[in-house]
């Protein structure tokens, strides 16, 4: 098989020459680094990683294979990857297809024999920022030149992803758990079925008396990209203030969302977070926690002025507030991605559940 030579470009000016083992096509966005050594199906399909070319800083991907049960959405969402070396074999007992053949399916583009390492530092050092991933025979200035101008805007991209209509996930006797779809991952909906729960999924521009009329027992903001809209907050505030007994969770683009709820300020992290150990300090415990997190906003410290909050969770890398929760209301969350169960970050999920019975 003839890979076919393509380019990433970045707004920096900054060009990198690689094979294509995807589509054959031309993608831009965001260009970020995620540290994972594994999870790659995981990561692209993940609807955070919606919008971002993906740069995986491990050298060697696809070497387990992929498989139609590890998809976290209906389809790849990263932009484009990128990686040193794709592997030619796959070999796992689960492994149904290979990431090259994920990737075509998709129509996403990949491009290895990147020094994604010189790559990686240049990220570190200088940002992350705009680029374009090119198989078209386009010359490499003309697509930094393009890298720079390009137009984004990552307040829309929750819309992308969210379902467009209410539905019910599955069917449970344990009480209604209501989500709110910010680019809700598979993996949190096969987590909270699992506990015999009916869920019902909202659209991330849900109105405050749909949700409230609906008869749920508590509430999950979802994971999603980038940046929430700041008008979403107030339909999680409405709720909280007409139904303070409701227990509501946060992860991700729903911490985004309850923090503003709360007057929570966010701006760009110049790296983001993206990777599978980043250390975060639960103070409540007072115990550090290895978490996974795909995300780019940092709450700003004025947050901890809030007399009605208590911080929980603080990152060991920036020193981030990660998670907090309120002193009377049965409301929570953290910004990374904890595990619904069978993990150091799944008491989350329990205390969630906890108050659910509660109120059932």
């Amino acid at each position: 098989m003839v890979l076919k030579k393509g380019y990433l470009a970045l707004e920096s000016g900054k060009v990198y020459e690689g094979r294509s083992f995807g589509s054959e096509t031309e993608s831009s966005g965001e260009i970020v680094f995620n540290t994972a050594v594994f999870g790659y199906q995981e990561i692209m399909t993940d609807p955070s990683s919606f919008g971002q070319i993906t740069c995986f800083a491990h050298p060697h991907i696809g070497n387990y294979g992929c498989n139609k049960d590890s998809n976290e959405f209906k389809k790849v969402c990263s932009a484009a990857i990128i990686v040193r070396e794709n592997s030619a074999i796959a070999s796992n007992l689960f492994s149904e297809f290979s990431l090259s053949e994920l990737l075509i399916k998709n129509n996403a583009a990949g491009i290895e024999n990147v020094d994604t390492r010189a790559l990686t530092k240049h990220i570190a050092d200088n940002g992350s920022m705009k680029a374009v991933v090119s198989f078209l025979g386009e010359y490499p200035s003309n697509l930094a030149e393009r890298a720079k101008n390009l137009k984004i805007d990552d307040t829309k991209y929750i819309a992308e992803v969210s379902t467009k209509e209410k539905y019910a996930y599955c069917q449970g006797d344990a009480g209604i758990i209501g989500i709110i779809d910010y680019g809700c991952k598979n993996a949190f909906l096969k987590g909270i079925a699992s506990k015999g729960y009916k869920i019902v999924v909202f659209p991330y521009n849900v109105c405050a008396k749909e949700v409230l009329e609906s008869g749920i027992s508590g509430l999950f903001l979802s994971n999603g990209p980038a940046k929430a809209p700041e008008e979403l907050s107030q339909t999680i505030k409405e709720i909280i203030e007409t139904d303070p007994t409701l227990p509501v969770f946060a992860v991700c683009a729903g911490f985004q969302v309850l923090a503003g709820a709360f007057g929570g300020k966010f701006s760009k992290h110049k790296i983001g977070r993206h990777g599978a150990n980043h250390p975060v300090r639960n103070l409540t415990a007072n115990k550090i926690e290895i978490t996974s997190q795909n995300n780019a906003y940092t709450l700003d410290r004025s947050f901890e002025k809030n007399s009605d909050l208590i911080i929980t969770h603080i990152n060991l890398f920036d020193g981030a507030i990660q998670g907090f929760k309120h002193k009377k209301y049965p409301v929570f969350g953290v910004q990374y991605h904890p595990a619904a169960s069978m993990s150091e970050t799944s008491y989350l999920f329990e205390t969630f559940f906890e108050a659910v019975n509660k109120n059932a």
